[in-house]
């Protein structure tokens, strides 16, 4: 695994003598509104300047914010997943595919996204026979399906998938022939093994997660951008074999799919490629205090 650093903060901040100290490890990070650094490295905790300048904007008491202000500097990690970590993780979580789009009704919260009969809906423009798998209705990642895909995926003898009715909204003379199916899931996850990194999104600032499952949640890795799932072996044994589940917690903004890792070859055999991210597996339960 790679992490890419970005840190961005004012000079104004720090004394001469940690603005020369800085200088002298990357004169380059230095611009016209202070420092603007981004690498891409094999350490997640950053290089000796990143390192260094931490320190000071923590001795400052300078606050982090994912982009920098006037008041707070900004820092974020993100991690990129090699190759090979995709072909040896058990679990993965389907990120977001292709996105199809949206009508101004949707994208306004002003119109519902499923019809009466709680199908799924996605414009006439998008339901086209070259959709083999797409995300509708980001950031809510329903993904869909083609009937083709459907058929590839149930002869793979796959343990938990389900298939809801897609409608189309609008007409268009490229609609294909046959249907689209919502992927499902008839089974449910046990709670992540860390609780303790949950909050709920908030209108201004994320809020401390209160153990109330109905609501939303994130997982705050700060400064790492998106949290990741993490589950105890000991909890997934409860369930037996899947391959494809639904977290028990409704994860960012919708609860997304988790895959086995014979799922995912199954639809890399059939040239189905997937946008997935690593589900990590616990052997010990976490020593961490958790909520919920």
């Amino acid at each position: 695994m790679k992490f890419y650093h970005e840190l961005a903060f004012s000079d104004a901040w720090l004394t001469p003598e940690e603005n020369q100290a800085l200088l002298g490890l990357n004169s380059a990070a230095k611009n016209r509104n202070g420092y603007g650094y981004s690498v891409c490295l094999d350490a997640p905790e950053g290089d000796s300047f990143i390192k260094l300048a931490l320190t000071y904007l923590k001795n400052h008491g300078i606050p982090r914010q994912m982009t920098a202000n006037s008041s707070a500097y900004g820092y974020t990690v993100m991690r990129q997943y090699e190759k090979e970590e995709f072909a040896e993780a058990e679990y993965l979580i389907v990120s977001c595919q292709r996105r199809l789009n949206r009508d101004k009704e949707w994208k306004m919260h002003r119109a519902p996204i499923r019809d009466p009969l709680g199908r799924l809906l996605i414009l006439a423009g998008d339901a086209t026979s070259d959709l083999k798998i797409a995300t509708a209705h980001w950031p809510d990642n329903m993904v869909v399906v083609s009937d083709e895909v459907r058929a590839m995926l149930e002869s793979g003898g796959l343990v938990g998938p389900q298939f809801g009715e897609v409608a189309v909204k609008g007409k268009s003379s490229k609609i294909s022939p046959r249907p689209f199916w919502e992927l499902q899931s008839s089974i449910r996850l046990p709670k992540i093994a860390n609780t303790h990194q949950l909050v709920h999104p908030g209108s201004a600032a994320a809020e401390p997660f209160c153990g109330d499952y109905s609501r939303r949640v994130m997982i705050d890795d700060s400064p790492f951008v998106g949290g990741e799932l993490h589950y105890r072996r000991s909890d997934l044994a409860t369930l037996g074999a899947f391959d494809i589940a639904i977290p028990f917690e409704k994860i960012w903004y919708s609860q997304p799919l988790v895959i086995s890792q014979r799922f995912y070859r199954h639809c890399l055999k059939h040239e189905i490629v997937l946008e997935v991210l690593p589900v990590r597996i616990d052997e010990e339960p976490s020593s961490r205090t958790t909520a919920g």
